[in-house]
């Protein structure tokens, strides 16, 4: 009997000490989290050459969202720094919703009353998550990975203006 109360207590012990490093670790990664976005307030990423005034020209025509797998903080930090918050309509990412992008697709076409999209992104998970949410990917190809058929290729971002007007015309 007292062996098995011995034992009682060591479970509950593992069960507290694995609760707290759980918890501890949701400290550290918040921190962390809280740190990134401080810096990127003053020291954001270098954007693409023409990033900036694509976005500018083509929220004259259409409304632009964000979807990205980034955690809470990182679309609103770049937005700001890139001066462009009052382009995009909306957004959503992972630290938003916990699901996997595609599902993101879905439920920010779904808040926003979205009928058609059409996705810029230059990876594969991005093409899967367009395939989940069914919509059509541009691919960057000037980006970070391959897709392998994807619906248009832009190799420049500045391409994209013309080739949105042409997909507007079909």
């Amino acid at each position: 009997q007292a062996k098995a109360k011995a034992e009682g207590k060591e479970q509950a012990n593992l069960s507290f000490n694995t609760a707290a490093r759980t918890e501890k670790r949701a400290e550290v990664c918040q921190a962390c989290y809280d740190y990134e976005d401080a810096y990127l307030e003053k020291h954001s990423g270098v954007f693409y050459d023409g990033v900036i005034d694509t976005l500018n020209e083509l929220a004259k025509d259409y409304n632009l969202y964000v979807v990205s797998n980034c955690q809470v903080g990182y679309i609103e930090t770049t937005l700001r720094y890139a001066n462009i918050t009052d382009k995009v309509k909306d957004h959503l990412c992972y630290g938003d919703t916990g699901l996997h992008k595609g599902e993101t697709i879905k439920l920010l076409m779904k808040k926003n009353n979205i009928d058609e999209a059409i996705y810029v992104g230059d990876t594969q998970g991005d093409f899967e998550a367009c395939e989940m949410a069914n919509i059509p990917m541009i691919f960057a190809s000037y980006g970070f990975g391959k897709v392998e058929n994807p619906a248009y290729t832009i190799n420049d971002i500045k391409e994209l203006p013309s080739l949105m007007a042409k997909i507007n015309t079909k």
